[in-house]
């Protein structure tokens, strides 16, 4: 009778012994993750996954912290980094959506963090304030911000920040200036929307800059020679603009340029040939103007091109190949796009 039993008390008890585990490890791992709960003010911090993506490379996994505030309102802020990193944060978004439109204070909490990306903020003393006392700060991003004279003339000057970035944002030609001379060791300038580049880029001279980006700028001719002084620029992005004659001309001077970017860009296609004088130049990406086949071939006689990516008409015929460069074509049909 007891063996007839025994099997079911086996059960039971593995059942058990399984529900014991099962609280257990759901403890842990809660304690794990209230761990990686931090507070800003009034915003409480959950981590959750993301992914990060940006043109030109994969998809990167990243933790992202959000903060949502108990006020409800749509402020948010957003930190991250590195998968399996997720106790040293790397990035912080600060996103504001309500009408409080400032940068807390205590955001200076996050000592580790090396990237800021601020949104939606109109930028004043405060903010330079705030962001000195991140010492980490190695790259800042602005998209849609007021940079005012009085943040720009009290940013703080760190020699670690190598990386700035304007997307949508308005900022005078004087807040641009006071902005770059407190960035002297500026590596990567990025800007979108600025109708005063020239003198922009003025003010970009004596910076070491190898990557510049002037995305649906103003570019003249000016402009163009003032880019072509930088000789330390090594990538340069053109894309959705319209070119002055001779641009390339300029462009081909640049002694260590490696990359340009001229996607979705206006210019004169039987000019490209002027970027055959180019000792460095490594990859050009075209499209957005309607080029031959012919105008591709120009290019090949660039020494040191390994790559072409370009957009031709249908009809075209492709580039001859050359054992040391790759291209890679795509087709667009002009004809039917503009009936």
């Amino acid at each position: 009778m007891k063996l007839k039993h025994k099997p079911k008390t086996l059960a039971i008890l593995c059942v058990l012994f399984s529900l014991v585990l099962l609280v257990f490890t759901f403890s842990s791992s809660m304690f794990s993750y209230l761990k990686r709960v931090r507070v800003v003010e009034n915003l409480t911090s959950l981590y959750s996954m993301g992914a990060v993506e940006e043109e030109g490379s994969d998809s990167l996994p990243r933790h992202y912290l959000v903060y949502t505030p108990k006020t409800g309102l749509l402020s948010r802020l957003k930190i991250m980094s590195p998968i399996g990193m997720a106790d040293t944060v790397s990035q912080i978004s600060y996103d504001i959506e309500s009408s409080e439109k400032a940068l807390p204070e205590s955001i200076d909490t996050f000592t580790e963090v090396q990237s800021l990306t601020l949104s939606n903020i109109s930028l004043t003393s405060r903010e330079a304030l705030i962001i000195g006392k991140l010492n980490n700060i190695s790259s800042i991003t602005f998209y849609n911000c007021d940079l005012s004279i009085q943040f720009c003339s009290n940013f703080p000057s760190k020699n670690k920040l190598s990386e700035i970035r304007i997307y949508e944002s308005t900022a005078s030609p004087s807040s641009m200036s006071a902005l770059l001379r407190r960035t002297p060791d500026l590596s990567t300038l990025s800007i979108s929307k600025n109708n005063q580049t020239s003198e922009l880029l003025k003010n970009a001279q004596a910076l070491p800059l190898e990557s510049l980006s002037l995305r649906r700028c103003s570019i003249d001719q000016e402009s163009l020679l003032l880019i072509s002084k930088i000789q330390t620029l090594k990538h340069l992005d053109l894309r959705d603009n319209k070119l002055p004659t001779r641009s390339f001309e300029f462009l081909a001077t640049l002694p260590k340029i490696w990359g340009i970017d001229i996607r979705k860009t206006t210019f004169s296609p039987n000019e490209l040939a002027d970027l055959s004088t180019s000792e460095s130049l490594t990859a050009i990406w075209i499209s957005g103007q309607k080029i031959t086949t012919n105008d591709l071939n120009s290019l090949f006689k660039i020494r040191t091109l390994q790559q072409i990516t370009a957009v031709l008409p249908t009809k075209e015929p492709h580039p001859k190949s050359h054992k040391d460069v790759k291209v890679i074509i795509r087709r667009y049909d002009y004809d039917t796009a503009n009936e």
